[in-house]
């Protein structure tokens, strides 16, 4: 078995332990191989217990220090964008169940995920924004892209919901 030399460390390394049998690995890690090429470490566990970039510097306020720290964790309270992003990922879960987890115009197009669309838009109809009749899904080919698109299909995406409500 040969032995080589680490270009950064020169530590001893197998240089053919590397995924391309034909070249020969010239670092014994990742973290060697940015630490020569940027002249910094990211990873001390890596390369022999070098000392990381930023240890010891002073002024990191982490921890405790931060001042966003909270000592107290029941004290902290969900605020409106919180409670926004859970009450937005309940009503695409909705809309996609009434939808059946399927793209509700479902042709031969029909490619890329599954989107949760707001048929009259979201900035304009606040009142709207968790009412699952205000949704429709759709796959990503089939899912408007200019407000222009929005505005026209809105009235299509509305009667096939309240078809598909009907039945």
């Amino acid at each position: 078995m040969a032995i080589g030399l680490c270009k950064n460390c020169k530590k001893e390394m197998n240089p053919f332990r590397h995924r391309d049998r034909n070249s020969p690995a010239i670092f014994c890690s990742r973290g060697c191989y940015w630490q020569d090429m940027n002249g910094s470490h990211h990873n001390h566990k890596t390369c022999n217990g070098i000392t990381p970039w930023n240890k010891g510097i002073k002024g990191l306020n982490t921890g405790e220090k931060s001042g966003r720290w909270i000592k107290d964790r029941s004290k902290i309270k969900i605020g409106d964008r919180q409670l926004h992003d859970v009450l937005q990922k309940q009503w695409r879960r909705d809309v996609k169940n009434r939808d059946g987890w399927k793209c509700m115009i479902s042709d031969e197009n029909c490619n890329g995920g599954l989107e949760a669309h707001h048929i009259l838009p979201w900035s304009q109809y606040p009142e709207l924004r968790y009412e699952t009749k205000n949704g429709i899904t759709l796959c990503h080919y089939h899912h408007p892209r200019k407000s222009v698109e929005v505005a026209e299909l809105a009235p299509v995406f509305q009667g096939m919901v309240n078809n598909f409500l009907a039945n």
